[in-house]
């Protein structure tokens, strides 16, 4: 169930899907602590590859959409438990989801407020 955040601090959840024949799907919303629509993006494509890189993927999209809007306050949520992980042990794999998640860390450097949390999928 979602919570709100601290007054002050918007709460961003993403998410990634398989779409079709091997495409993807990237979706995100930033909320404020009323709940109120703050931000939204989604983005399909062709080339889904595994579902932590894409979740990897959808967060990435997602911070840079907030940033790019000026939103420097951020607590994020996802539903992968290992990427969410990953992300609070700061670790990247030598592979390509390390990449994105070494993105993911390097962006997260300058936002003000930054925590990563885990939240079951409903």
């Amino acid at each position: 169930m979602w919570r709100p955040p601290e007054p002050g601090i918007l709460r961003l959840n993403f998410d990634a899907g398989l779409v079709g024949e091997g495409g993807y799907g990237w979706g995100f919303v930033v909320r404020d602590h009323l709940g109120d629509i703050i931000l939204l993006g989604v983005q399909q494509g062709d080339g889904f590859s595994d579902p932590e890189t894409e979740e990897a993927r959808a967060c990435l999209f997602a911070i840079r959409c907030a940033m790019a809007h000026g939103l420097r306050r951020l607590e994020v949520e996802g539903d992968c438990l290992s990427l969410v992980g990953r992300l609070n042990a700061e670790t990247s794999p030598n592979n390509s989801l390390g990449y994105f998640i070494s993105d993911i860390l390097s962006l997260a450097g300058n936002l003000d407020v930054v925590g990563w949390k885990f939240i079951k999928r409903g």
